[in-house]
This record gives C-alpha cells, sequence and structure tokens, in this order.
C-alpha cells in the first residue's frame, strides 16, 4: 500500500493529473459497481453503518417506517354501487 502511495505523490509532484486520477480510479474501482465504492448509510442513531447485512436491515426498517405513517392507504377497501 505504502509502494502504492508512494506512486500516486510522485505522479501528483510531476503534475501528471490525468495518470493520478486514472490510478485512483483504477485503485477504488469495484467490479460491476461502477467507480464508486462510497456508501453511507446511517442508523436511527446517526451512527455509520459498514457492513452489508447492517444496511439490509437498516433499508428494511426505513421502508416499514415509511408505510407505517398515519394516512397511509390500506387495502380495506369498500365499493358501492358499480357494475357488479
Amino acid at each position: 500500500m505504502k509502494e502504492r502511495c508512494n506512486e500516486l505523490e510522485d505522479l501528483e509532484k510531476k503534475g501528471r493529473a490525468d495518470l493520478l486520477y486514472a490510478k485512483v480510479r483504477e485503485l477504488t474501482k469495484t467490479e460491476g459497481k461502477g467507480n464508486s465504492q462510497c456508501c453511507s448509510i446511517k442508523d436511527n442513531n446517526v451512527d455509520l453503518l459498514i457492513e452489508p447485512e447492517k444496511f439490509k436491515e437498516r433499508w428494511k426498517e426505513y421502508v416499514e417506517e415509511l408505510y407505517d405513517r398515519e394516512g397511509k392507504p390500506t387495502n380495506n377497501y369498500s365499493f358501492t354501487g358499480g357494475n357488479s
């Protein structure tokens, strides 16, 4: 890792921003997820979650909270009249 950092510093000192950014892009690329591996999801206590399983749990909580609000649609439909 130290070697990679030195390489990036050398490129920066030489003014080779093009190669520097290309190298950073290469180092931070994840398979099948584009160029970014940045993802920040926080729990209800505003603590940063870093484990994928915790992401899933938080999204489940979020969706449940989203759909468990006052005024949400219900499936208790009452039809009056109509052509049945």
